[in-house]
């Protein structure tokens, strides 16, 4: 599931490509790597916040003024195809709702086995996803 939600980095708004970057911060112990996403133009120098995930990177530069915004793009797990914009907008609050919903009640729930944490980290995945999303939408609809 996980890898089918993997998204693509947007350009930078200056035109440029854009690269995530895996960040090792070890010092003496092992430590999770850190990624961001970095414009390519070394003159530029725009980079997106630090995450723990390479797609949650990915995501926060998408939906960041350091990125431009594509004038199409399908999130994976919906389908909005001939929804309004105000459609398009409730789908995707209802499936942010749900998908909140669903990470607090599996975090009360105390689950702590590796399929638990595997859904938690698609439940969020998705969530920002849906989150990119509204953003995009709300870009969009100020450019019309």
């Amino acid at each position: 599931m996980l890898q089918e939600l993997k998204p693509e980095i947007n350009f930078c708004s200056c035109g440029c490509e854009a690269r995530l970057v895996k960040e090792n911060t070890s010092s003496g112990k092992r430590r999770k790597p850190k990624y961001f996403v970095a414009c390519l133009d070394e003159v530029c120098g725009k980079r997106g916040k630090v995450s723990s995930f390479p797609w949650q990177a990915i995501l926060e530069w998408n939906a960041g003024e350091e990125s431009e915004f594509p004038d199409d793009f399908p999130v994976p797990f919906v389908n909005a195809f001939g929804l309004t914009n105000d459609e398009t907008r409730q789908l995707l609050a209802r499936k942010r709702n749900h998908c909140e919903e669903q990470i607090q009640k599996l975090k009360g729930a105390n689950n702590n086995g590796a399929s638990a944490q595997e859904k938690l980290k698609s439940l969020h995945l998705q969530l920002d996803w849906l989150r990119y999303g509204q953003t995009w939408l709300d870009c969009r609809t100020a450019r019309l």
